[in-house]
């Protein structure tokens, strides 16, 4: 069923929350919630989001969050993140905050050449894989998203920094199709 709600509250949030928890967990199907610019919402009702986002991923139910500001995802929520679509970003602060964010995918010099190089063009982005540990270059020009930097091989070696030898694996292809 299809639910679009213009204006975030805590109760609508509760309600979205207890109508996935009344489904039986081996009767769920995947769901979606996508939350768009409701930076304010969090700062007010922090607890309750908190607790959604501490437990969502167990109720095979993606949340997509659309802010501008990374500090304003609640923190339970950065921890779990798997994936995140970094644009431009023209406020110094907040790059640096998202820059702080994103060091452990080589330390922040690594991450600011890739994030530059991926940005450098009008609708370009870096794709930040939490779970793989690989940065991708997608938009703009680009059909499918580029491997740019990845922690580890295949075999969970260190990563040569050759995109021939990660970019032809069945594994790494499945990654890309679901990016």
């Amino acid at each position: 069923m299809d639910f679009v709600e213009t204006e975030y509250s805590e109760e609508l949030m509760k309600g979205i929350y207890d109508n996935m928890m009344s489904v039986p967990v081996k009767e769920r199907k995947l769901s979606l919630v996508f939350l768009d610019d409701c930076l304010d919402s969090f700062k007010q009702h922090r607890d309750f989001i908190s607790k959604v986002t501490a437990t969502i991923r167990h109720m095979k139910t993606v949340c997509i969050f659309s802010l501008q500001k990374l500090f304003g995802v609640p923190t339970g929520l950065r921890a779990n993140v798997t994936l995140s679509v970094i644009y431009y970003i023209p406020s110094h602060k907040e790059y640096k905050q998202v820059e702080q964010f994103h060091s452990f995918f080589g330390g922040e010099a690594n991450f600011r050449a890739h994030y530059e190089e991926a940005t450098k063009i009008r609708y370009g982005c870096l794709l930040c894989d939490f779970r793989n540990l690989r940065l991708y270059r997608h938009g703009a020009n680009t059909v499918k998203p580029e491997l740019m930097w990845a922690k580890y091989d295949e075999d969970g070696g260190q990563w040569s920094g050759d995109t021939n030898a990660t970019e032809g694996s069945k594994e790494d292809n499945a990654d890309n199709k679901n990016l």
